[in-house]
């Protein structure tokens, strides 16, 4: 018998969830967990983005080539981890990569 999971049909890390039985993989879980618990969800994400904006230093720098292509680089680290390196917030490294890819697309249209 497959063990996929009942909603997405993922065969991998599928459980049985306790209280309705299906069959559930990890990612479904946290998804449907997220959707019913949003204050909670909103709580953890603030936080997330408040402890790297805490140590940084450098907000009114320009970014430089250095800094950018380690952002855009295809083996970067979490964004956490690039946060505390380069001394920037989560979503300022968030953002500055959609530019860096949105001018790239500009650039060889």
């Amino acid at each position: 018998m497959p063990k996929n999971c009942s909603e997405c049909g993922n065969e991998n890390r599928v459980y049985r969830n306790r209280t309705s039985g299906k069959l559930i993989c990890c990612t479904c879980y946290r998804k449907s967990w997220l959707l019913s618990n949003k204050a909670k969800r909103n709580r953890y994400r603030k936080g997330n983005y408040e402890q790297t904006r805490r140590g940084a230093l450098n907000k009114y720098r320009r970014w430089l080539p250095e800094e950018l292509n380690k952002i855009t680089a295809a083996d970067r680290p979490t964004d956490r981890v690039l946060a505390h390196e380069l001394g920037r917030s989560v979503l300022a490294i968030q953002i500055q990569r959609y530019r860096a890819k949105f001018a790239r697309s500009l650039i060889s249209t």
